[in-house]
């Protein structure tokens, strides 16, 4: 099925520094994937708060804590070396990932993974299958500067008492020039959106509505629609193997209802 994307320009968004397997994936199925830079990902406005955390949980006085993104693991690991505390993550703490990429982060960081749904990929799935607290349990979450509150949310309504720490903050870089006509005028099959700050770059340079959004999880499709766009397809796991089969699905449907390729 993925013969259909063959020639098709897809729009791989990113943040600096990181490297997509979407982009191989794609290659793969003989479309052409254009990858662009339009986040730059840097500390919060106030790390003393972030410090703060750190040595908490350095200390031993989270029961839990839950990674949304490997951003949050690299925030995490990065200011427990400024600190110098030697384990940042203690052993009888325990350590959830919203999904696959961010658990192989966690790993690579020599820490171990205590919980990762199965499917889903988004905070309203890692809280689905989060265990309720045997008792008074402290979880931390290092989220970005403009993280949505979701997984905090469902986490307190469980009964955790969570703190929410801002670990990392998303800036726009300006989108090219050449990019942004190329939204407007549909010379992109598609968008691979990967996250909700992603989305908003995107919704910023008005695509033309032929261009097909296709978003990674429910969060960043809710992020997408709140900005305007119209979301053609929603992976069903948050990996490449997810956008590429949601890809594929959207440009059948549309070959099929006769909408422009």
């Amino acid at each position: 099925m993925t013969a259909v994307l063959a020639g098709r320009r897809i729009l791989v968004p990113r943040a600096e520094g990181s490297v997509g397997a979407a982009v191989d994936a794609l290659i793969a199925a003989g479309a052409v994937p254009v990858a662009v830079p339009l986040l730059a990902i840097g500390p919060p406005a106030d790390e003393g708060a972030l410090d703060a955390a750190v040595l908490a949980l350095a200390a031993g006085d989270y029961g839990w804590v839950g990674f949304a993104s490997v951003h949050g693991v690299g925030a995490i690991v990065r200011r427990a070396g400024v600190l110098g505390v030697g384990r940042s993550i203690p052993a009888d703490t325990r350590i959830a990932a919203v999904g696959g990429a961010t658990a192989a982060a966690l790993r690579a960081a020599d820490l171990p993974v205590d919980l990762v749904p199965n499917r889903g990929g988004s905070a309203a799935a890692l809280a689905d299958v989060w265990p309720r607290p045997a008792g008074d349990v402290r979880v931390l979450l290092p989220a970005s500067q403009i993280g949505l509150l979701v997984l905090r949310n469902r986490l307190q309504d469980k009964g955790y008492a969570v703190d929410w720490v801002a670990a990392y903050a998303p800036r726009s870089v300006p989108v090219p020039i050449a990019v942004a006509e190329d939204l407007r005028f549909a010379r992109y099959s598609a968008v691979l959106l990967t996250s909700p700050s992603l989305a908003a770059a995107v919704a910023a340079t008005t695509p033309h509505p032929d261009v097909l959004m296709i978003a990674i999880g429910a969060t960043t499709a809710a992020a997408a629609a709140g900005r305007g766009l119209s979301v053609a397809a929603v992976a069903d796991e948050p990996t490449s193997a997810g956008l590429l089969a949601a890809l594929t699905r959207a440009v059948v449907g549309t070959a099929a209802d006769g909408s422009p390729p």
